[in-house]
């Protein structure tokens, strides 16, 4: 039995599949230097998500064109990630820090309420930093983003891989 049948199999226990509310982004920025670092020389440290703004909003209920089921809730998320960057260009080393903005948002179970605890995971998939003018640097960072019911951790604790 294949990997991928292995693991459908395991998410199937007595017909009934593990529920998983989760959303992939891809977030991205540009930023300037004073002057052409070549992006060989960018090294990326790490990325916290912070997320100051989670409402729950009432939504439809049905199957979207995509065929994801709706359960008439939608959890909004307004935040940003935190980055931080080594350059070591020649002579010259420094630390930057930018703050990248995001929102989104994560189909939920129909029976969340605003009252509970919201409980957001969330895994760094890739990071692409490259040049795109002369000192300009683009930098795009793929997110995985989990709510997770019942205060079950499955995947990446604390963003970590």
């Amino acid at each position: 039995m294949s990997d991928i049948a292995k693991t459908i199999n395991e998410n199937f226990i007595d017909n009934t599949y593990k529920k998983r509310y989760f959303k992939q982004i891809n977030v991205n920025d540009k930023f300037s230097f004073c002057e052409y670092i070549d992006n060989k020389y960018i090294d990326f440290k790490n990325a916290v998500l912070h997320l100051p703004c989670v409402n729950l909003i009432d939504t439809i209920e049905g199957v979207s064109y995509e065929g994801q089921r709706l359960s008439g809730k939608k959890l909004v998320l307004c935040g940003y990630l935190h980055t931080s960057f080594y350059i070591n260009y020649g002579s010259k080393s420094f630390y930057i820090k930018k703050d990248i903005p995001l929102s989104t948002f994560i189909v939920v179970p129909g029976d969340t309420n605003k009252e509970d605890y919201y409980d957001i995971d969330y895994c760094i998939e890739d990071v692409t930093i490259t040049n795109i003018e002369c000192n300009y640097v683009f930098i795009s960072i793929t997110l995985f983003i989990e709510y997770i019911c019942n205060n079950k951790k499955v995947l990446c604790k604390d963003g970590n891989l």
